[in-house]
């Protein structure tokens, strides 16, 4: 019997920074219990975004977050953060005022699976999903952030680059540019109100903008137009959780990107099932099959580990 091999960028770029979490990830299909509050929020974003101009399905996504936030288990709530399901609520409503009147995607969401080999009988497809793609053919990408990223190193991103690719076979588009959109996970902060005088601190701040400031008047029952006005101080803050940065498409990297990826591909399919070289570097730091690597190491009892800190992905 035949059968469809998907491989994503995600895929690839497991494979060529470890083999061994490769392995873990995509042949033994392991997934962490446990979860991480970056990759929960961009999540919760993304399905915001997907309905941004559809009123009802947005206020059932964000009903439907909050739902899936209070069902998890308390220490997953704590991973997560207490306030959750609100960050992620006022981080949308912010990001739709600062882009207000800005140019929509006409298509967002957009999955692909494109053929591009045969393996033993069974079709190799490049599968993934693109953010955005607007009329001129451009692709937006969405990215969480908690520290500025350096820009410079999106030119050679090769994420986007597949993607571009990806768009050119499947509809002859070849995109001119790549829309980076950032997003801060972590919401702006209220100012600080002053209790003895009975108003708020109007110390300069970074971590202020002036939709938190206008948010905490709103709690705080402040409909004084004086101090509404306040808010304008904060505009210059607005860059600090959300920016957008644009780059041109170079046709000969996406191509030499794209021969690069079919390479690794083929590297995946010949070896990538028996393949458990371990690359340690600092990266293992932040790596969630760690545990079992230094399990490895130690002697200790692998398959306990997966039982307790792992489940299994759906295939």
């Amino acid at each position: 019997m035949n059968i469809d091999i998907t491989i994503s960028y995600s895929r690839v770029a497991t494979y060529l920074a470890c083999p061994q979490e490769h392995y873990f990830s995509y042949v033994e299909g392991l997934k962490p219990k446990a979860v991480v509050r970056p990759l929960s929020f961009g999540r919760a974003f993304h399905r915001l975004l997907q309905y941004r101009n559809d009123p009802e399905k947005l206020a059932q996504t964000r009903d439907l977050i909050e739902d899936e936030y209070y069902d998890l288990p308390d220490d997953q709530q704590v991973a997560l953060g207490e306030d959750f399901p609100r960050d992620v609520a006022e981080i949308f409503e912010d990001y739709c005022k600062v882009w207000e009147g800005s140019e929509q995607p006409v298509e967002t969401e957009h999955e692909f699976k494109i053929p591009i080999a045969r393996y033993k009988g069974n079709t190799v497809y490049f599968h993934g999903i693109i953010d955005e793609i607007y009329a001129d053919g451009s692709i937006g990408e969405h990215k969480t952030f908690k520290v500025k990223p350096d820009l410079s190193i999106l030119a050679m991103n090769q994420q986007s680059m597949l993607y571009a690719k990806a768009l050119e076979l499947e509809r002859g588009i070849k995109p001119r540019k790549i829309r980076w959109d950032y997003i801060k996970s972590i919401p702006a902060e209220r100012p600080m109100w002053l209790a003895k005088s009975a108003r708020f601190s109007e110390a300069k701040s970074s971590k202020i903008t002036p939709y938190s400031w206008l948010r905490a008047c709103k709690e705080m029952g402040i409909d004084n137009p004086e101090i509404l006005a306040k808010a304008s101080r904060y505009e210059a803050n607005i860059p600090n959780f959300f920016f957008r940065h644009e780059i041109d498409v170079i046709p000969e990297m996406v191509d030499m990107v794209w021969e690069d990826f079919k390479y690794t591909v083929k590297e995946i399919l010949l070896r990538g099932n028996a393949n458990k070289v371990k690359r340690i570097s600092r990266d293992c730091s932040w790596c969630s099959f760690r545990p079992l690597c230094y399990a490895q190491f130690t002697g200790a009892d692998v398959e306990y580990v997966k039982q307790t800190d792992y489940t299994q992905r759906e295939r």
